[in-house]
């Protein structure tokens, strides 16, 4: 690849690459299937619902004061974490 100038004079031609779209798998969990997994390789926070974890059976759940913010302002208050 050459200078970013000869990229902004159009000596170069970039090429935009078609959205792949959301990644999704179906995983298990101590032998329950869980469909329809949407993959986020960049997050720092990842749930879960609530009827899932009651089918994995007993985990050691903590009450969380964490109010999540999503992009449009939205907030979500989680039951508890793990």
């Amino acid at each position: 690849m050459g200078k970013l100038s000869d990229i902004m004079l159009g000596k170069y031609i970039l090429v935009k690459y078609v959205d792949p779209g959301n990644l999704i798998l179906i995983i298990q969990i101590n032998g329950v299937d869980i469909p329809i997994v949407l993959v986020d390789l960049g997050a720092a926070i990842n749930d879960i619902t609530f009827a899932t974890v009651i089918t994995l059976g007993p985990w050691n759940l903590k009450p969380t004061p964490i109010i999540v913010e999503l992009a449009d302002r939205y907030t979500i208050r989680p039951v508890e974490k793990l």
